[in-house]
């Protein structure tokens, strides 16, 4: 027994040279340089995705909207079961740390004697096996399943900032075509008026039927824009039903586009808080970390492996009065295994190193949404000022020139293009505020807006707490205070 003991403490000293101690990957490129921001000014003492949702849009019909998505969505469902998936896969690496039972009978038969009466004879073995992790192996798989399990919640709170966002983004689309479908409507209404006057002029010789035709086709164009907004409003409808997990239904929204804002949205927090917050960002690192411990694993399985195997015979199980018991510690080394062993070595080393890279592409893409969303919310808000000014502009050539043209100074031409402006630059306008609404909700999403507590609560679940990913958000919180107060 001297022995074994001084064989385990030998071999647990050399336990670190088999397995090797993580390391949050290192990014290629400088984590501050992750945003553009555009000659604007930021502001990098709050972070805009850290406000909860339900303060960041105020619209209490969109609201109810993303709880009904959040609490219905099949997506949503499906990435809770991949939780259950991963954490009874934990289950089952803890137990490894544990000695493995089994039984089993032997020499079963009758026993019959001229004195006696048939009697049932029988054996029971048990057995026992208990394999010490002197290389860290099972401790490195627990480790392993410890991260997938953080990363499919991680992958969840993403998948809720998804939601969100895209409940969001629908809602607002709704809005946007309900008010374009109005201003069809109006113009139907004022071509209508135009074709009619058309009409009466060439009664009275001031006009040829070209013109009445110019006026006809005019009306015909928009009379089929409608049926086509119909359409694409009818088709976002069917899309958020499908979120909400829901046949199509009509969606109730509200009458206004109210999420617009008189400043550029850039309280954006400094980059480094990507690396903390985004719950993508954070599964890119969980899942990195899984594949390092499952290198270890596959490292640690070429050296020799400690087994502590009992076995116990119980003679007569009816009748028990003789126990058996041995006792013995073995130690196996794996000599040839097809190469087996090798390749899995290589292959979870080459997972590894493709898990770092799938980590920093997920980093930078998080960078290039955020400048992406802070340059459309920048260039959408110019570009609805020129058109606003352009609305303006057509708005009074058309009025100028049909008063003109009433009175026979100007043609017909002259009123058909200034009303042709009015309705395309309001439907470009329509569109530009919708595309800043897109980009300000877009940037709210790519901060990492949106993530509500998971409800592994009612899963009965407990997730051991990542210490680094706490020292790392704990670390982001102090460098962003410390770089407001230099500024």
């Amino acid at each position: 027994m001297k022995k074994i003991l001084y064989i385990i403490g030998v071999v647990l000293a050399m336990q670190s040279c088999v397995t090797k101690t993580y390391k949050t990957p290192e990014l290629d490129f400088k984590a501050d340089s992750l945003y553009r921001a555009l000659e604007i000014k930021v502001d990098t003492t709050v972070n805009t995705g850290q406000i909860h949702w339900r303060e960041f849009f105020t619209d209490t019909i969109l609201k109810r909207h993303i709880d009904t998505v959040l609490a219905k969505n099949y997506d949503f469902k499906i990435s809770i079961k991949n939780i259950e998936k991963a954490y009874a896969s934990l289950q089952m690496s803890r137990a490894a740390f544990f000695p493995t039972l089994n039984s089993g009978t032997a020499s079963v038969g009758f026993e019959t004697s001229e004195l006696t009466q048939s009697q049932f004879k029988g054996n029971l073995m048990l057995s026992a096996t208990w394999e010490i992790d002197i290389w860290g192996k099972l401790l490195s798989a627990k480790r392993a399943d410890i991260a997938k399990l953080q990363a499919s919640e991680d992958g969840l709170q993403a998948l809720q900032t998804q939601l969100v966002s895209q409940t969001a983004a629908a809602y607002y689309q709704l809005i946007t075509f309900d008010t374009e479908i109005g201003i069809i409507e109006e113009t139907i209404d004022v071509r209508t008026q135009y074709l009619d006057t058309m009409r009466l002029m060439k009664q009275a010789g001031r006009v040829n039927e070209v013109a009445v035709q110019q006026a006809r086709a005019q009306l015909e164009d928009v009379r089929a824009a409608l049926p086509q907004m119909e359409l694409a409003a009818l088709q976002v409808e069917n899309a958020m039903s499908f979120l909400m997990g829901k046949t199509p239904h009509t969606i109730k929204r509200t009458d206004k586009l109210d999420f617009l804002d008189s400043k550029v949205m850039t309280d954006i927090g400094v980059p480094a808080q990507l690396l903390a917050f985004r719950p993508d960002v954070r599964a890119a690192e969980k899942n990195y970390r899984s594949a390092f411990e499952m290198y270890n694993v596959s490292r640690a399985a070429m050296y020799p492996s400690l087994s502590i195997s009992a076995q116990g015979l119980m003679n007569n199980v009816w009748n028990a009065h003789f126990f058996a018991l041995n006792a013995l510690a073995s130690l196996t080394q794996p000599i040839w295994n097809g190469r087996r062993l090798r390749t899995q070595k290589i292959v979870a080393d080459l997972t590894a190193q493709q898990s770092a890279y799938e980590f920093q592409k997920t980093v930078l893409n998080a960078g290039q949404e955020v400048s992406n969303a802070i340059a459309s919310q920048v260039k959408t808000r110019t570009i609805a000022s020129a058109q606003e000014r352009q609305l303006d502009a057509y708005q009074k050539a058309y009025d100028y020139s049909f008063q003109l043209f009433i009175n026979g100074y100007a043609t017909y031409l002259d009123v058909l293009t200034a009303e042709t402006g009015v309705y395309s630059t309001q439907m470009k306008l329509l569109n530009t505020y919708y595309d800043n609404i897109s980009a300000r909700i877009e940037l709210y999403r790519a901060l990492g807006g949106g993530v509500e507590p998971t409800p592994l609560a009612m899963l009965d679940m407990k997730i051991p707490e990542d210490k680094t990913a706490i020292r790392k958000a704990k670390k982001a919180e102090r460098k962003a205070a410390k770089e407001a107060k230099q500024k």
